[in-house]
């Protein structure tokens, strides 16, 4: 016995550009905390190393050094930078400049 079901065509998908701003806006939005407090633990950190500030809260594991901190801080930082960019003009492009200087980087230490 063969079943066939037939169901209606329904709207053609077409490729919008900046389709989901809004939610990226907000996702953006909510990052920003993220930001402050990523880059206020990893100052933290540095300062209790250097022995300016009191003990920092987390003792032991990856995120008990301040370079984990500002590594995540940067990072979160530039998502936050580039989702909000395209929740403004809906063109989602990332910040070519500080890619292609991290890419030479290489290539400048193998000419010195």
């Amino acid at each position: 016995m063969i079943v066939r079901v037939r169901l209606q065509t329904g709207p053609r998908i077409r490729k919008a550009r900046g389709k989901n701003r809004h939610v990226a806006a907000a996702i953006a939005a909510l990052m920003w905390p993220a930001v402050l407090v990523a880059y206020v633990l990893g100052a933290w950190a540095l300062f209790a190393e250097i022995q300016v500030a009191g003990a920092f809260g987390i003792q032991r594991g990856l995120f008990s050094h301040w370079q984990a901190w500002l590594a995540a801080a940067i990072s979160i930082h530039l998502a936050t930078l580039v989702l909000s960019r395209y929740g403004r003009e809906g063109d989602l492009r990332l910040p070519i400049h500080i890619f292609s200087w991290i890419s030479s980087f290489g290539s400048r230490r193998a000419a010195e």
